[in-house]
């Protein structure tokens, strides 16, 4: 979640509106900023299996590849986790859940680090009980064809 300018917390949720339209709503401290028509993922018309969190930075001409996050990589200690960009609160809500959200469980994390020359993930669970489930990402980009 980033920190305005007031230090207060936001939240970025995706939501699919089940009681109106079917889409699929972006969400900022709860007010909608956007949504995805729910044709573009018929996939999903009885929910999903699991959920990812991830990105991409890909290469430019030059075969370099841009920073991703903040620029900087995660430190591997949890109370660090500002250092870098992350994700805090990782949540979901499923049809038993009936709209609340549940934490994902632990067993069932996989952080995934495909250029770890240029970007890394940290998984820290709830070693930050206040934080919920998070992880932190980034790394400086660069020349990555070393792997």
């Amino acid at each position: 979640m980033p920190l305005e300018p007031d230090n207060a917390p936001k939240r970025f949720s995706i939501v699919q509106d089940i009681n109106d339209s079917g889409n699929w709503l972006a969400l900022y401290d709860d007010g909608i900023v956007g949504y995805w028509p729910k044709e573009l993922f018929t996939h999903l018309k009885d929910g999903a299996t699991f959920v990812k969190y991830g990105g991409s930075a890909f290469e430019s001409i030059n075969k370099t590849r841009p920073a991703m996050g903040n620029g900087s990589f995660p430190s591997k200690i949890a109370e660090e986790y500002n250092k870098s960009a992350f994700f805090a609160h990782c949540q979901y809500s499923n049809a038993e859940s009936e709209g609340v959200l549940v934490d994902i469980s632990a067993p069932k994390v996989y952080p995934v680090t495909t250029f770890p020359l240029c970007y890394e993930t940290e998984y820290f669970l709830t070693l930050m009980p206040e934080l919920g489930q998070m992880f932190a990402y980034g790394g400086s980009g660069g020349d990555c064809r070393g792997m």
